[in-house]
């Protein structure tokens, strides 16, 4: 039996964004977070954050260079993760990936990392296909 794996990823291919066109706001906001490897991929929408009336207006206009200094001031996971929840609307799209090692030296665990790619998608870094040989 001869298989085509070029067909089936284009057909993957285009399920996806014919499901992707067919469940997105028809204003453009929903936003899409894509979680998994290989055949096992889920793709999550979500509806954008409402800023509400009743919460504290963000202390700084860069919440990820906040919460490093949070961290290097000595301030425990738990009090970060509450300061990424309530700054959430100030977080970029994507998350680089050396602000995810600043803040691992600073000392920040699996809590903060975890509320952080729930909010955004983290960067991966650089890949072999962009190193010089």
């Amino acid at each position: 039996m001869v298989t085509r794996p070029g067909l089936c990823s284009t057909a993957l291919v285009a399920a996806l964004a014919s499901v992707s066109a067919a469940r997105a706001d028809t204003n453009g906001t929903a936003r899409a977070v894509i979680r998994g490897t290989g055949n096992d991929v889920t793709i999550v929408y979500r509806a954008p954050v409402e800023k509400s009336r009743n919460l504290k207006a963000p202390v700084t206009s860069d919440p990820l260079a906040e919460a490093l200094r949070q961290k290097k001031s000595g301030a425990d996971d738990s009090s970060v993760v509450a300061f990424l929840q309530q700054n959430q609307a100030g977080l970029p799209d994507v998350i680089d990936a050396d602000v995810v090692r600043h803040l691992r030296r600073a000392g920040a665990g699996e809590a903060v990392i975890s509320v952080l790619s729930m909010f955004a998608a983290i960067g991966i870094g650089e890949t072999a296909d962009g190193a010089a040989a």
